[in-house]
């Protein structure tokens, strides 16, 4: 059974399971399905633990329904998602793994190949989005306080190397209030 997190942004879309939350090229894709499968992934991210405790998780994910799940999954397990550039070269990667001493990346299939030797330099652990979608055992996700820390995104490093850009939940929280208020989003 799907529960409450606490992460204002994913509790509010129990309102709406059978409404669709995503439209991408292969379909689309309902709250409920997006709430099952995320808490899939941040059940297998847990492997049995509480909690993540604001590990920090790099993916690198195309833009797609499976981003969401992947940066949900994550944040309903209690990680820091670190989104990375699909468009970045491998030096870039490994700054920004190295800088957020990640110790496992989530990746889309089509990217497999790609990060394989990054990984393997960096002794990093790869995970496959589709393979930590995969049935569970119930086990309780944590409850995650609107003040932990959910994501970190790097700046454009126009004046050196990019910095680490750390948001709370709270912070993603109030940008799409904000959003939804200046656009009139319904």
């Amino acid at each position: 059974m799907i529960k409450n997190c606490g992460i204002r942004l994913i509790d509010k879309s129990f309102k709406f399971l059978q409404k669709i939350a995503i439209v991408d090229h292969n379909g689309c894709f309902s709250y409920e399905k997006l709430l099952s499968d995320s808490e899939k992934l941040a059940t297998s991210l847990l492997e049995n633990k509480d909690d993540l405790k604001e590990e920090r998780i790099a993916f690198l994910v195309p833009s797609s329904y499976e981003y969401v799940v992947a940066q949900w999954g994550i944040w309903r397990a209690g990680g820091i998602a670190v989104p990375l550039c699909i468009a970045h070269p491998e030096a870039e990667l490994a700054y920004v793994l190295e800088d957020t001493a990640c110790k496992r990346v989530i990746v889309h299939p089509s990217l497999k190949e790609r990060m394989l030797p990054l990984v393997e330099k960096m002794k990093i652990t790869l995970l496959e989005v589709n393979q930590l979608l995969v049935p569970f055992e119930e086990q309780c996700l944590p409850y995650i306080q609107e003040k932990r820390k959910a994501m970190i995104i790097y700046t454009s490093g126009t004046t050196g190397k990019p910095k680490g850009v750390v948001s709370t939940h709270s912070n993603i929280q109030a940008q799409i209030t904000a959003l939804v208020e200046a656009w009139h989003i319904g």
